[in-house]
């Protein structure tokens, strides 16, 4: 509906306005840029392909998400250095088959959290899990 008028559109609508969209992401890049950090924005709000590209300038790299689904979805369409940015219990790395297509690094606070990982064989010989813990051991 592109030139016609907001009211002429049936409600709930989203109305973006991709010029605005591209110049924000390009500014938070330059920013991310020069304070030398790497960019990694979030999927979870659009979910949507075009605006992931935006977002990361079209390198389809270093992004987040919200769930297994997201991160199957965008890694189907090409995206590489997905950050899945919750709790993956120990039932999900060995049950839900989308896992196994990922390499998963893990970063435990404790001990015990990491031991559960560590002493764990995984379905697929392809996959790896890499396990930090963050804090000392808890013993």
């Amino acid at each position: 509906m592109e030139g016609e008028p907001v009211s002429a559109l049936f409600t709930p609508a989203l109305v973006v306005d991709v010029d605005k969209v591209k110049r924000n992401a390009q500014r938070m890049r330059e920013r991310c840029h020069k304070l030398g950090v790497q960019l990694r924005p979030h999927m979870k709000t659009h979910k949507t392909l075009e605006c992931a590209d935006i977002m990361t300038g079209g390198s389809r790299q270093c992004i987040v998400v919200s769930t297994l689904a997201e991160a199957s979805f965008y890694a189907d369409h090409g995206f590489d250095d997905i950050l899945y940015a919750y709790c993956l219990p120990l039932d999900k790395v060995l049950s839900n088959d989308t896992v196994t297509m990922f390499h998963i690094q893990l970063y435990c606070a404790h001990y015990s959290a990491m031991r559960k990982y560590f002493y764990t064989p995984f379905p697929c010989p392809s996959m790896y899990v890499v396990v930090t813990l963050h804090s000392p051991p808890l013993y």
